[in-house]
């Protein structure tokens, strides 16, 4: 390959290794938080609240039925529907908790809310030389259908 040509081409960037933060703030982590003190309350409740047992246990098969005919009547696949009802199942507090976290997803809308307004913003702000797209699909390295889908992107 000729150096001239490598150094006209951009290269993406390499992957940013991720920090502790980003394992403090991440799902993950309070999935397993969520986990745990699901643990912790299997274990707790019997010891301490022995003789409010019955009516928890009551109180929960009522909570995980309530959460399964919410699970019939919600708009998502039949199979993410059973993977729900049997998280919620085995582990109620956690699993509908962990639902609730799913669906409402903040983090997600309010990046993908961002990213629609800088877009939106910037549409105008480059246009794209109608030489350099010319040049690209001369090189016939496949460079210029990325520059194409970058374009209507």
């Amino acid at each position: 390959m000729d150096t001239a040509k490598d150094e006209s081409v951009f290269r993406l960037a390499k992957p940013v290794k991720k920090g502790i933060l980003r394992l403090v703030f991440s799902r993950f982590l309070i999935i397993v938080l969520l986990l745990a003190l699901q643990i912790g309350l299997m274990i707790a409740i019997p010891r301490w609240l022995k003789p409010y047992v019955p009516p928890l246990t009551a109180l929960q098969t009522l909570f995980v039925l309530g959460m399964v005919l919410y699970l019939f009547n919600n708009n998502m696949s039949t199979s993410a529907k059973l993977t729900w009802m049997l998280i919620i199942s085995v582990l109620p507090l956690a699993g509908a908790a962990m639902l609730l976290f799913v669906q409402t997803n903040m983090g997600h809308r309010n990046i993908q809310r961002r990213v629609e307004q800088l877009i939106g913003s910037t549409m105008d702000a480059l246009p794209q030389d109608p030489k350099v797209m010319d040049e690209l699909r001369r090189d016939s390295d496949g460079t210029d259908d990325l520059a194409h889908y970058m374009g209507r992107s």
